[in-house]
C-alpha cells in the first residue's frame, strides 16, 4: 500500500515535468495520481501575451498523449478541466 503511494507520488512528479513543455498556462491545473490513473483538474489558458492563435483542446489532447508515454501511467482523464479561450 505504502509502495502505490509512493510510485502515485512519483508519477505525479514526472507528470508535472511534462507540464513544463507545454505553451499552455497550466497554472491552475492540478494532478492527482491513484494506481497509475492521472486526473487532471483545474484551469488551462491562453498565456498572456501569447501572439497568433492557439487551439487548447489540440493542446490539452498533445499533452494528455505525452502523459501517457510516461512509464507507469495507464490513463489520463481530464473531464474536470476547463479551457479558458
Amino acid at each position: 500500500m505504502a509502495s502505490n503511494k509512493m510510485e502515485d507520488r512519483a508519477l505525479a512528479k514526472n507528470c508535472r515535468s511534462a507540464l513544463a513543455k507545454t505553451s499552455m498556462d497550466v497554472s491552475q491545473l492540478e494532478i492527482h495520481c491513484v494506481d497509475g490513473n492521472v486526473e487532471l483538474t483545474g484551469k488551462v489558458k491562453i498565456p498572456r501575451g501569447h501572439a497568433g492563435g492557439m487551439d487548447l483542446k489540440k493542446e490539452m489532447n498533445a499533452l494528455k498523449n505525452h502523459m501517457r508515454l510516461i512509464r507507469g501511467v495507464r490513463e489520463v482523464y481530464d473531464t474536470r478541466v476547463l479551457l479558458i479561450t
